[in-house]
Order: structure tokens, then sequence, then C-alpha cells
């Protein structure tokens, strides 16, 4: 049991892979009730789309489709999705995100499993257990639970898809991709290279962006730093946050100047680990060297360039270490027998 976002194909996709995924294997057949989002019913007879012809031959199972408006040929299903409603999600549960709901769900599912049925000597989950052995192997390769879209980046590094819009690397601008929608997220891929993951958007007209996928643009123009919308749209880490903030204060009749240090200073986290970036930022800032050079330099691992050295609290500096005793090392090796 597992709640989605919006309905869409991808989103049954996801049902089957995360139901066998649970199961540890795949049923020789499942049954379906007008399965809008995998195909379509055309004259009394199910077309289905090319990716729930793939789920198939990935799962092998075949689909039976069950007549449109005849409830009667799957009334236990009918049966057993009304108690599931009523026993997991009456009332409407109060969650923060969809994966607290779905992991709600996870546990009333691992719940259900000790229970008895009505007139059964064995729980549910033991009875399972004797069934499961039926199923069919899981494919080898995990089967990606996605519709795939020819799209093409727009002058303004961005794609369409859906009735929103989702931001590349600027170098890729007026390229040909592809995108992978998945439930919750979309990916943006050349032929073999992720370019961008971004949350899916729902609401029509939406514009999501990621700031790195702008740095290079706004490096040449740190002038459009105070408008842009990847900027708007940016949530930075503490350390770089607090460096931006900095450079704002430094330079309170030139915000230009502190943007411009800020982009140069995020052009250096390029290419690395973030963690190391953020580091350098936070090793820039107690050194006061609020600057690219400092957070450069930090990187680098050299002293720092104003010879102030690191501000280290009254409690702290008057701490003493006495030096070691390096003789201790010869008096241990000789000390083996």
């Amino acid at each position: 049991m597992r709640a989605y976002p919006a309905e869409n194909r991808s989103a049954w996709l996801d049902g089957h892979v995360h139901a066998f995924a649970t199961w540890g294997g795949a049923p020789a057949a499942v049954w379906y009730d007008n399965p809008s989002g995998l195909g379509a019913f055309r004259r009394g007879s199910f077309h289905p789309a090319a990716e729930f012809i793939a789920l198939q031959s990935a799962y092998r199972f075949r689909a039976h489709h069950c007549t449109p408006g005849e409830g009667h040929e799957k009334g236990l299903v009918e049966g057993l999705v009304g108690y599931a409603r009523r026993t997991y999600l009456v009332p409407i549960p109060d969650v923060a995100s969809l994966d607290e709901l779905n992991e709600r769900l996870a546990q009333a599912t691992a719940a259900e499993e000790r229970r008895h049925r009505a007139r059964q000597t064995d729980t549910v989950g033991e009875r399972f257990a004797a069934e499961r052995p039926l199923l069919a192997p899981l494919p080898v390769r995990p089967f990606l639970a996605c519709t795939r879209h020819p799209v093409r980046a727009s002058s303004q590094a961005l794609v369409a898809f859906d009735g929103s819009r989702y931001s590349v690397p600027v170098r890729h601008a007026g390229a040909a991709l592809w995108l992978r929608a998945y439930p919750a997220t979309v990916e943006i891929w050349t032929a073999a290279t992720l370019l961008a993951s971004h949350p899916r958007a729902f609401a029509k007209g939406s514009l999501t962006t990621d700031f790195w996928h702008y740095l290079p643009a706004l490096v040449r123009k740190p002038g459009a730093f105070a408008n842009a919308i990847p900027v708007r749209q940016a949530v930075f880490p503490p350390e770089p946050a607090a460096l931006l903030e900095a450079l704002e204060v430094a330079h309170p009749g030139d915000q230009r100047r502190a943007h411009r240090e800020f982009l140069a200073a995020c052009a250096l986290g390029s290419g690395i680990e973030p963690i190391r970036w953020r580091a350098a930022c936070a090793t820039a800032l107690a050194r006061g060297e609020a600057t690219a050079a400092g957070v450069r330099s930090a990187l680098e691992g050299t002293p720092a360039t104003s010879g102030t050295g690191l501000r280290l609290s009254a409690r702290l500096a008057d701490v003493a270490v006495p030096a070691g005793d390096v003789g201790q090392y010869s008096r241990l090796l000789g000390s083996r027998p």
C-alpha cells in the first residue's frame, strides 16, 4: 500500500515496482479495473501503453482487464480497498509529507501481517510466506518506473514538460535531450549522462531552476544576481549563506561587488565535494577573510593571507597544549619482546 502525489502513468509503474519488491517476486497474473494510466479501452478491448508492455516484459506477468462498470468481477478487491481506506485513511492522516504518509502505510502493512483473518489459524504473514515461492523472481536490473519524453532545452536552458519548465546547465541550451518523469521527480539526460534532477511540479506554469545550472552565466553578468530567478529559488547551505551575508555587510554601497565575490567563491565549489566547499566557506569566515581569495586559500590549505589566523574564543585561546615526547615511541618499541 503506497500513496502517490498525482494520478499519472509513472505512479502506476512505481506502484507495481514497489509492490513486487515488497513481496519479493511478481505474480503470474494481475487483475486491473480500467487502468487508464497504463493504456486505454477502445471498442471493448484494452490497448496498453508502451511503458506497460515494458513492465510486463520485465516482470513476466499476465494482465487481466476487468470489464469497465462490472464491479462484480472483482468484488474481493473492492472489499479490500474499502477495508484499507476505512482502517488506515479515515480520518485523513495528518502528515507533513508524502514520505511520512508512506512510512505510516508501511508500518500498517507490517502490522497487518500479524493479523488473523476470520476462520484462519495462521496469520496473514504466515499464509503469505507459504505462497511466496509461487512468485516469479524479480528482474536482475531494477525496472525504471518512469515515462520517457524527447525534449529540447530553450535558449534560457529550460525544458518544458507537462505544463511546467525545468532548468538544465546553461551549456546545454538549445540541445535535444531526454526527460524521465517519475512520480515525484523528473530527470533530464543526454543519451547517457544525467544533467539535472528536480522535484516534479504539478501546478501548471511552474518554473523550477537550479542555481548551479546558471552559475557560469551569473559569473559573466554578476549584476543579474539580485533579481535572477535561480538565485531567488536557491537555498544555500548555512556556510555559503553566511559568507554572502558577510560580503553584503562589508560592501553596503556596492552590492554588485559583494555578489561578484560570492559568485567567484561559488565557482570554486564546482567540481569538488560540497562538504569541502562548505568547510572552506566556514574557514574563510572564521579567519576574517570573507572573500573568494579566502575561500581559495582555505581549499588549498594555505595560511590566512591576513596573518590573523583562526579567531578563537578567549576560553579556547588560553588552552595550553604541551609538546609531545617523541621518545615515547622508542621506549614503546624497545619494550616489545
